[in-house]
């Protein structure tokens, strides 16, 4: 099974090196890597500095345009002085020759790799890739890390998301295995991650430990005390009246130690739960969550299965977790995903993303306002069909219909259907095929037209204090690096077919922003690039 592919963001500058750029994102994508790239002005009012961080956050390695223009851009120099605080790998490709003197400071100890010189752009290529697959598992980690260690910042470093057991044992094994070459680093953010996990477990451990001694203490001393009645029997202790009171005695003695210790663990432990209990409440009872959690039940490129039993390993190990009221969607994502890479021998590994400004615990009754959409596709068409989407869709459909959720339960739905439940109101720009110049995209002027797709604009206001989820299990495909969900009458016949007859969930995630306050995207689906298309 093929691994996820490396994440590069390049950074040019359009002035000198726009055509450049296009050619190396390209270069890059039949390559086998994720390239990206800022091709849109920053809109007047936009926060151009948060916009491109989330680009070089979500990065692999940064791939920096050399040129006469680039080395004099404010924004070009800002990208490099992020990529570095970052931690991220930084290569830089020479696209125009510039003087040693006006190269960045941040870039005077990297290799340089010409584009420039007499050797063709085939090889200067094949040298860039080469350099980008040196160390390429420890890089995706480093993302990896970098996106659950800001998670846990943004939380106010709350212990619930601090790594634990196998996940913990990993992230140790990839701090010590840090590349000696310069060109990644470990974070201040990671390490201080890092190292509060591996705090919190010793302390974990240690309150493990003095409990299992004071067991243990407690029951030397019922034992020592036992064995010292014995000695006195064998001596004659006075007449058996008097041995009955003492062997009472002690035997009493001995049991209400361990009563004593009992009471006290039962205490300790009822006080943590309890104090547990109260921080989940407190989630629970906020009126203020925002955001959206999106779950993808597999990497990006890797295989989501269907199963043999009823249902996807992804569905059954996700709902046992989270039939757990005291256990957060993050967590049980989390939790599921050791069961799900053993039942699929390592080879499906769901991903979560997240701006979420708290943690939704499914299972705990609320006040907020419950939405949900469920959608499994099983018997296609014009394409192979599945077995379990269905009875996967069925699934979250009565657990969630169990919590209170106000539930559409759709299968086998067509494209038109779909559209009707989410409808496209704009193009996201940030992951769009690039369609610049074809005729199926047009602005109208109710709405915008992209392919089939067309809906007038929105302008419903969010309701408050709601939480919308919704749920697919079925095919999906990616076309230029943009996911599709594979309505019942899919026509895959060729990228053109398919995304005119397909929906794409951003589509789904922009009408989820647009309705509720708070609203969750769970994917049991793989995005394979079923066509070969450039990814984006």
């Amino acid at each position: 099974m093929a691994q996820p592919s490396l994440k590069v963001f390049i950074s040019y500058a359009r002035r000198d090196a726009d055509a450049f750029a296009e050619d190396l994102l390209a270069g890059l994508g039949a390559a086998g890597f994720e390239a990206s790239l800022d091709r849109h002005d920053i809109a007047a009012g936009e926060d151009w500095e948060a916009r491109l961080e989330g680009l070089i956050a979500q990065a692999d390695t940064v791939v920096f345009v050399v040129t006469p223009a680039a080395v004099q851009s404010e924004r070009c120099a800002w990208e490099v002085a992020k990529a570095d605080f970052l931690g991220k790998r930084v290569l830089p490709v020479v696209a125009i020759d510039v003087a040693d003197d006006q190269l960045p400071s941040a870039l005077s100890r990297r290799n340089f790799i010409f584009f420039s010189r007499d050797a063709s752009f085939a090889k200067a290529l094949f040298q860039l890739a080469s350099a980008l697959r040196t160390d390429v598992k420890w890089l995706r980690e480093h993302t990896r890390l970098t996106d659950i260690a800001r998670r846990w910042r943004d939380r106010n470093k709350s212990e619930l998301l601090l790594l634990r057991g196998a996940e913990l044992d990993a992230a140790r094994a990839w701090l010590a295995e840090t590349p000696d070459n310069e060109t990644a680093a470990p974070t201040l953010l990671q390490r201080d991650f890092i190292e509060s996990s591996i705090a919190y477990d010793t302390s974990q451990l240690r309150v493990e430990r003095e409990r299992l001694e004071s067991m243990a203490a407690a029951q030397g001393a019922k034992e020592e005390a036992l064995r010292n009645l014995s000695r006195r029997t064998i001596l004659g202790l006075g007449a058996s009246g008097t041995l009955a009171v003492a062997a009472s005695g002690l035997a009493y003695w001995g049991v209400n130690a361990e009563a004593r210790f009992q009471e006290a663990r039962r205490r300790s432990e009822e006080a943590v739960k309890v104090a547990r209990d109260e921080e989940i409440q407190r989630q629970v009872d906020r009126k203020d969550l925002t955001g959206q959690l999106t779950v993808f039940s597999t990497l990006a490129g890797e295989a989501a299965y269907d199963g043999d039993g009823d249902n996807s390993p992804f569905t059954s190990a996700v709902l046992n977790h989270l039939a757990d009221r005291d256990t957060s969607l993050f967590d049980a994502i989390v939790s599921a995903q050791a069961e799900i890479l053993a039942q699929t021998s390592g080879l499906q590994r769901p991903y979560i993303s997240t701006d979420f400004n708290g943690e939704i615990f499914l299972s705990r009754p609320s006040d907020r306002k419950l939405k949900a959409t469920v959608v499994g596709v099983s018997n296609y068409i014009n394409i192979s069909q599945l077995k379990n989407p269905r009875n996967d869709a069925a699934a979250w459909s009565s657990f969630l219909k169990g919590l209170g959720f106000a539930t559409v339960d759709v299968f086998d739905p067509t494209l038109e259907t779909l559209q009707s439940m989410f409808p496209v109101t704009s193009i996201d720009e940030a992951s769009a095929p690039d369609m610049r110049d074809s005729s199926e995209v047009k602005i109208v002027k109710a709405g915008i037209s992209v392919g089939a797709q067309t809906a007038p604009l929105s302008s419903k206001a969010i309701e408050p204090n709601s939480l919308e989820l919704f749920f697919y299990a079925g095919n999906g495909v990616s076309i230029e690096g943009v996911p599709y969900l594979l309505p019942v009458d899919v026509d895959a016949k060729s990228p053109e077919t398919a995304i005119s007859t397909s929906m794409r969930l951003s589509a789904v995630s922009d009408q989820l922003r647009r309705r509720a306050q708070a609203s969750v995207l769970i994917v049991d689906s793989n995005f394979t690039d079923a066509y070969g298309t450039r990814s984006r």
